[in-house]
């Protein structure tokens, strides 16, 4: 079962209301940027499941082997960890 564009959005809706100084880079992307960084939470879809998970994540603003420009840096993070709870379960 896909999730439709409109559950995303209200997903990162009531993510952006517990976090109100990320921003919204995509329906599954709240950043912020932080001196020569991007930090923030992505919401990665679980495969074969319609959940996901929350990810803190740690983008570097001043390039990598592919190039500088944004969309570049947000190919890999150089920092990515996943929220969990008191039993050191995923959180879903």
């Amino acid at each position: 079962m896909k999730i439709d564009n409109q559950t995303k959005k209200k997903v990162a809706q009531i993510w952006l209301s517990e976090f109100p100084t990320l921003y919204r880079y995509s329906n599954t992307k709240l950043f912020k940027f932080f001196g020569p960084f991007i930090i923030g939470i992505e919401l990665i879809r679980l495969r074969f499941r319609d959940n996901y998970l929350p990810n803190f994540v740690f983008y570097p603003l001043y390039g990598n082997s592919i190039g500088n420009d944004l969309k570049s840096c947000l190919k890999y993070s150089i920092m990515n960890v996943e929220f969990r709870d008191r039993k050191n379960l995923p959180v879903t």
